[in-house]
């Protein structure tokens, strides 16, 4: 395993996936969101102030990926709304006393498919 951020992306995606089949998408929105910050941390590797913020590790990955040409800067645009978009489905699932509506439910079926391919080309 490269690093232990990489290990966890990989976890939390094969929860994830798990999860999708079961239709348990309060656990897939929490455990996707989290793959993915960590899929960003495995490749940023250290934050430049003590720790990533939620938010603000996309703009980091973001650049990183541009000047590292890791990304184009029209796929990273993609990656960037679609992680705002998981971050609060994330909270929704994971801090408010409210049910996915049929929007979420679609939008968590589209996340975990693009993410998924992501996160699984990056590590090949």
């Amino acid at each position: 395993m490269e690093n232990i951020y990489q290990q966890k992306s990989l976890e939390r995606l094969y929860i994830a996936e798990l999860s999708n089949k079961e239709g348990l998408l309060y656990s897939v929105a929490s455990n996707l969101y989290f793959s993915v910050f960590n899929y960003m941390q495995s490749i940023l590797k250290e934050p430049p102030h003590g720790r990533w913020k939620h938010l603000g590790i996309v703009s980091y990955f973001s650049r990183y990926c541009m000047e590292n040409d890791i990304y184009s800067k029209e796929e990273l645009k993609v990656f960037s709304k679609n992680y705002r978009e998981l971050y609060e489905l994330r909270r929704k699932a994971d801090y408010l006393d409210i049910e996915f509506d049929k929007e979420d439910r679609l939008k968590i079926y589209e996340l975990f498919s693009y993410f998924e391919e992501v996160i699984k080309n990056g590590y090949r």
